[in-house]
């Protein structure tokens, strides 16, 4: 793995739902895309896994449960991406 990579992480966490998250995820990945640039990410929607399903193989769901156990899961999702070779990270927060 190559230490050197600058990761850049692309959350939106806005508390309401209907503003258009999972769009704007998509849009972004799609211009990562048609720009050859590499990138994971994570889907915290865990009633509707949209992002997830469109990118099986780049996206991992994750559950966010009580408060406890969310700064668990988040660690986790940060220690995870960075050990990842991907420079971009992309999260499709839920509401």
């Amino acid at each position: 793995m190559n230490t050197n990579i600058i990761k850049r992480i692309h959350i939106n966490p806005q508390s309401k739902g209907s503003l258009g998250k999972s769009f704007e995820a998509e849009f972004r990945t799609a211009w990562l895309d048609y720009h050859g640039i590499q990138w994971n990410g994570s889907d915290l929607d865990d009633r509707h896994h949209s992002f997830a399903d469109r990118h099986p193989e780049q996206v991992q769901s994750y559950t966010l449960g009580n408060d406890d156990d969310s700064k668990s899961t988040l660690l986790g999702l940060f220690r995870s991406v960075s050990r990842s070779d991907a420079p971009v990270h992309v999260v499709d927060c839920r509401a």
